[in-house]
């Protein structure tokens, strides 16, 4: 098995493998439904160990905060390597997740990674730039 799961009272925290990738995900997504439909509600991910993240992964992080969140509960990343949040940050899948650098160390939990600011589309300029209701090629 590529990950553990640990129990931390009504806490449940995976520390992932070297890889979070299609030849891992399908196992630790079945682990984790498992447990969610059995109750529990607060996840904390370590990626300590974790250097590399595919498409799949993402795909699967996204999904799994999605079912937590749908029941009322808590997904949290913490030890996130600067190479894996470089990958968040590129596919903009950064802002989704509540990313801390130690869930037990009081300085920093519950606080998410400061998000950066963002280049502009290049292809349809910055989202500041336009209003909300107004499609991409709509003039600001």
């Amino acid at each position: 098995m590529d990950f553990v799961i640990r129990h931390e009272g009504p806490t449940r925290r995976v520390e992932l493998a070297t890889q979070l990738s299609l030849l891992n995900r399908q196992a630790l997504k079945q682990a984790i439904v498992e447990e969610i439909e059995r109750g529990a509600l607060i996840w904390v991910l370590d990626f300590a160990r974790t250097e590399a993240i595919d498409s799949s992964g993402l795909g699967l992080l996204v999904s799994l905060t999605k079912a937590i969140r749908q029941r009322g509960g808590e997904l949290t990343l913490t030890n996130v390597r600067s190479d894996v949040r470089n990958v968040f940050r590129l596919t903009r899948v950064d802002a989704l997740f509540h990313i801390v650098d130690d869930p037990d160390d009081g300085g920093s939990a519950g606080r998410s990674a400061p998000l950066h600011p963002r280049a502009p589309d290049p292809l349809f300029g910055s989202a500041e730039a336009r209003h909300e209701d107004q499609p991409p090629d709509a003039p600001a």
